[in-house]
C-alpha cells in the first residue's frame, strides 16, 4: 500500500478485551462475557484530505470491533486482549478507505503481548469494516535450541490449502522455520517451504503460527504466498 496518505495515530489509548471462553485451554468453549471496547482517538489530519473527523471517528470503532471480531474467531476458547496501535488510511474510492496499521495481542493474563499487522477496508456507506487481514509479527527471537514439530504444522497448512484449493490434489513441504517471538507459552513461528498442486505447478509459500509449548499443538497456522520470508 502505498504509504502518502493519511499517516495518524488512529488510537492514542485502546484496550480491547475478548473473552471467549472460561480457560484459555478450551478451545471451542461459548464466549461468556460481553465484549469491552474502551479508548479515545487522537487523530491528526493532514491539510487537504479529504476524510473529515466523522468518518475518522467512525473508522477508529469499525476497525477495533473487526480485529476483535476476527481474533475471537481465531482464537476461540481463549481470553484475547487487543491493545491498538497506529492506524493508516487513504482513500480506495469514492466509498472505501484502505487501512493498514499494527497493534498487539495478548492470549491470557500470563502472557506477554505480541506484535500483529493488519491490513483492511472501511465502507463509508455502512460505517464497517469486513474481514480484516491480520498476520502475526515477532521480534526476530533467537532460540536455536528449540525443536518445532513441523509434520504437525505442514499437516495443518495441507488441510487448509486443500479446503481452499479443492479442485486440486495439494502437497505442501516446509524447508525452513524459525522462532521470530515468545509471549512466555507460546513461539511464533516463520517458516518457508514450497506447495505443489497437481504434482507439478509450485509456489513458494511462508506459513505463520504459534506453537503451544505446553500442550505440543500449533495454533492459529496462517499460509501466504505472495511474501516469502517477510
Amino acid at each position: 500500500m502505498d504509504r502518502k496518505g493519511i499517516n495518524r495515530t488512529a488510537i492514542a489509548t485502546m484496550l480491547a478485551l475478548v473473552m471467549a471462553g472460561a480457560v484459555a485451554g478450551q478451545a471451542g468453549a461459548p464466549a461468556s462475557v460481553p465484549i469491552v471496547v474502551e479508548g479515545h482517538s487522537n487523530d491528526t489530519v493532514a491539510a487537504g484530505n479529504t476524510i473529515d473527523a466523522r468518518v475518522l471517528a467512525s473508522m477508529d470503532d469499525a476497525t477495533a470491533a473487526a480485529l476483535i471480531g476476527a481474533l475471537e474467531t481465531r482464537f476461540a476458547g481463549r481470553d484475547v486482549a487487543l491493545r491498538m496501535g497506529e492506524v493508516r488510511g487513504e482513500r480506495a474510492s469514492l466509498r472505501d478507505i484502505a487501512l493498514e496499521g499494527n497493534a498487539q495481542i495478548r492470549l491470557g493474563q500470563d502472557a506477554a503481548w505480541l506484535p500483529i499487522r493488519f491490513e483492511a477496508l472501511y465502507d463509508t456507506d455502512t460505517q464497517a469494516v469486513l474481514s480484516p487481514a491480520i498476520t502475526l509479527e515477532g521480534t526476530d527471537v533467537a532460540d536455536a535450541k528449540t525443536t518445532l514439530p513441523l509434520p504437525g504444522l505442514q499437516a495443518q497448512v495441507v488441510d487448509a490449502m486443500a479446503s481452499e484449493f479443492a479442485s486440486q490434489r495439494v502437497d505442501v513441504s516446509l524447508r525452513q522455520a524459525r522462532v521470530i517471538g515468545n509471549d512466555g507459552r507460546r513461539l511464533v513461528v516463520r517458516a518457508q517451504g514450497v506447495a505443489r498442486f497437481d504434482g507439478t505447478e509450485t509456489a513458494p509459500v511462508t506459513v505463520r503460527a504459534l506453537y503451544e509449548q505446553g500442550s505440543g499443538r500449533w495454533l492459529d497456522a496462517q499460509y501466504d504466498f505472495d511474501v516469502v520470508g517477510g
